[in-house]
């Protein structure tokens, strides 16, 4: 393009040349690509300055952006450069604009504003000189726009509340200091209009099953389907460069003859076979996972932490993963491999021929109702209260007999309503035994239950106290929680039980010793602990034995009839033949 045709920056939205319009302010992925590449420059890995041509991954970015965004990302795949792109454009070409950035430290921060600068230069050998009447640490504002840049390091305690932001890029915010970043980000929301307006992206390596990274992006899509929040995953093998090669592209080069052996005699793991079939990875790239994570070993950094390969899986628990047993075996494996979208979601039921609305969320099913088979619900109730940091009332259903899930549903609901979904959950699957926890907030649940008339709650009997009338529901005490939680880890490890519910999966990959001390108490479990699926089905295969029993004695009742004398002997027993009323009874 001939830099001569651009006019004066505070008047490109007045004299620009209708060619150039679209460049300058359509807001699409293509001409922010467009713009990008046409104006940028950027160091690549031998800090040559060459042309900004954007990755595989950047272009998902830019196509993925929602305004709400929280991105999910490996180690040096150019995601902050991405971000830092956006922004200038959006600095650059827009009036009274406000922008927010910044790293997990001070020192990346102040790259961040060099990078910044850089890309000012960059327009500025191209004819669009922007003069800054504010450059400092903290801030950029461009004379003519009173167009700004504020810069924030997670090493910092506060941050500006007076202020309209339009644009907010945090990066490695996983990493910031967690006594922190709690009150920087819940002052910061509230300045930032909604999409498109506004726009919020919290990018980061991952860091434990823990933080407020990890809780934002679980009370996000797709693990909370009604948040305005939105995750996006973005594997290591996006990256071109991660491979092995003897090319100098490649992340690992070996001379080629080196190279050429290593091809000829691999042979895939079953793991790196799954690989290579679920994501058509490549020979180069598994001989570079390898590599890579023989290096990651002599560490403390777990590899799929730092080189995420599935969101189920990368937020590796610090404190020891519940379900990995002594001999190092990562029994979470099957389970991903396992996972399916439900086959039907549900948005309304039936409970005693009244329909039940279940507002925004959805009644996953994996498997229908089946009359011959015995079901088990269980309500992992919470406070019902709505915000980012309190738990889901969770509600999943099993086949007793099989142990198999077949249906789940959670949301963050009052706990009456809450009630009345679970007995149409549970009239759904032939009014299937529905356990709940006698205490805390299960107990409003169980009291609304029977006052319902749900025809087939769970009574707890306890053996050593044989005298004692069964009561309903669950005791709350810490002996019973470590039976629920063993008896699931023995399920699990051993492969009986099966689901395909990626959200509890998910749960399971970050369930940890921690998080078994803390329900382990009696009261209720440290809020925003993210486990309320998996306690919910730890519930339905603790009392699975009682459905299947109940069940095969309500199926002898219902298909054996006795016929009784004048004198109330039993004369005789008959098997029912069809359903409905028998000759002699009408």
């Amino acid at each position: 393009m001939r830099t001569a045709t651009l006019p004066p920056v505070e008047k490109l939205d007045t004299d620009l040349d209708p060619a150039f319009h679209r460049l300058f302010f359509d807001r699409s992925p293509a001409a922010t690509k467009e713009w990008i590449e046409t104006f940028l420059t950027i160091p690549d890995l031998n800090a040559n300055i060459v042309p900004f041509k954007l990755f595989p991954q950047q272009d998902l970015m830019l196509l993925d952006a929602t305004g709400r965004d929280l991105t999910v990302k490996g180690r040096q795949s150019r995601t902050s450069s991405l971000e830092m792109a956006v922004t200038v454009h959006e600095f650059t070409t827009t009036w009274g604009y406000t922008a927010l950035t910044g790293a997990h430290d001070d020192a990346t921060t102040e790259f961040f504003r060099q990078r910044i600068k850089h890309h000012l230069r960059d327009l500025k050998a191209k004819g669009l000189d922007y003069k800054l009447t504010v450059d400092n640490d903290n801030e950029m504002v461009i004379g003519g726009l009173d167009s700004r840049i504020i810069f924030q390091s997670g090493e910092k305690r506060i941050i500006g509340r007076s202020f309209t932001a339009h644009r907010v890029h945090f990066s490695e915010i996983a990493h910031w200091r967690p006594e922190t970043v709690g009150p920087l980000v819940g002052g910061l929301k509230p300045s930032v209009p909604g999409p498109p307006n506004g726009s919020i992206v919290f990018e980061s390596t991952p860091k434990g099953a823990e933080g407020l990274f990890y809780n934002e992006i679980m009370d996000a899509q797709p693990f909370n389907p009604s948040s305005l929040w939105t995750v996006h995953f973005y594997p290591w093998w996006i990256e071109p460069r991660y491979r092995v090669g003897s090319d100098p592209e490649a992340n690992i080069v070996l001379p080629a003859v080196e190279f050429q052996e290593l091809l000829s005699s691999f042979r895939p793991s079953p793991e790196e076979n799954r690989l290579i079939q679920k994501s058509d990875l490549r020979p180069d790239q598994i001989l570079w996972r390898r590599f890579t994570m023989t290096e990651m070993a002599k560490t403390t950094t777990p590899f799929l932490q730092e080189f995420p390969e599935s969101l189920d899986g990368c937020f590796v628990s610090v404190s020891g993963n519940y379900f990995i047993t002594a001999d190092g075996i990562d029994h979470l494996e099957w389970y991903r491999s396992l996972i399916t979208p439900p086959s039907l979601e549900m948005d309304n039921l039936q409970y005693n021929k009244t329909r039940v609305e279940l507002g925004a969320e959805r009644l996953a099913v994996y498997e229908f109702p089946d009359p011959a088979q015995a079901y088990v619900v269980y309500v992992d109730a919470a406070s019902g209260e709505l915000g980012d940091r309190t738990d889901f009332t969770a509600i999943n259903v099993l086949n007793a007999t099989t142990h198999h899930k077949v249906a789940r549903f959670r949301a963050k609901i009052p706990r009456r309503e809450a009630a009345i979904i679970a007995a149409a959950i549970g009239e759904l699957y032939g009014n299937a035994l529905l356990g709940v926890e006698s205490g805390g907030y299960g107990s409003e649940v169980l009291a609304r239950l029977q006052e319902l008339l749900y025809p087939n709650l769970y009574y707890h009997y306890d053996p050593e106290q044989p005298k004692k009338a069964p009561k309903a529901g669950i005791y709350p005490t810490a002996l019973i929680r470590k039976k629920i939680l063993e008896n699931y880890r023995s399920e699990v490890v051993s492969h009986s039980y099966v689901t395909r519910d990626a959200l509890e999966v998910q749960e399971m990959g970050t369930f940890d010793w921690t998080k078994v001390q803390n329900r382990m108490k009696v009261q209720a479990a440290v809020c925003g602990s993210h486990d309320d699926i998996l306690i919910s089905v730890a519930g339905c295969l603790f009392i699975a034995p009682e459905a299947v029993t109940r069940h095969k004695s309500r199926r002898r009742t219902e298909e054996e009839t006795i016929l009784v004398g004048r004198h109330g002997l039993i004369i005789g027993r008959e098997k029912a033949t069809r359903r409905g009323p028998q000759p002699w009874m009408t």
